[in-house]
Formats: C-alpha cells, sequence, structure tokens
C-alpha cells in the first residue's frame, strides 16, 4: 500500500523527497515482528547482566567500606574532643585551687 502510494505520486510528478514523507507519515512506526531473540544473542544479553550486577555489588561493597572506615575516624576524632575538653577543664579548676 506503501509502495503504491509513492509511486502514485511519482507519476504525478511530486517529488522524490515529498513521496518519502508522505510515506512515513502514513506509516510513523516501525512494524516489527515479534520473533524471539537467538539463543547466542540471549546468551551475550545474560552474561552482560551478570556483569553489570557484579559492577555494581563490587561499587556497593565499596561503599559499605568507605562508609565503615569513615565512621571509625568520626569516632575517633569525636573521642579526642571529648578528651580535650575534659583536659581543659581539668587545667581550668586546677588553676582556680
Amino acid at each position: 500500500m506503501c509502495v503504491s502510494n509513492v509511486k502514485q505520486h511519482s507519476q504525478k510528478g511530486a517529488l522524490a523527497k515529498d513521496s518519502l514523507n508522505q510515506a512515513l507519515r502514513l506509516f510513523p512506526e516501525d512494524k516489527n515482528l515479534d520473533l524471539p531473540i537467538g539463543k547466542k544473542k540471549a546468551k551475550l544479553l545474560d552474561q552482560l547482566s551478570e556483569n553489570n550486577l557484579a559492577w555494581k555489588g563490587k561499587i556497593t561493597l565499596a561503599h559499605r567500606t568507605v562508609a565503615s572506615k569513615t565512621k571509625q575516624q568520626t569516632d575517633i576524632f569525636d573521642l579526642k574532643a571529648q578528651s580535650l575538653k575534659m583536659i581543659y577543664r581539668m587545667e581550668k579548676t586546677t588553676l582556680k585551687l
């Protein structure tokens, strides 16, 4: 049907570009057949998804490691800050005596 419309427009003297544009307007979406994908392509897609999951798992593990180390350092800094405050208070009280 599309080809016959293009031929009719071509016979009337329309430009080939106009004919093609009109044919594309008549059928804006491609008609894809729902065929199953081949075994090789399915295996490749499966491997890619496994690699993708493995990569994401490594990144997640790295984020967790960084977060735990950051928490440890924060706890150490908090303890140091508390001890410095305690030393300051002790010096302050000894100066009063």
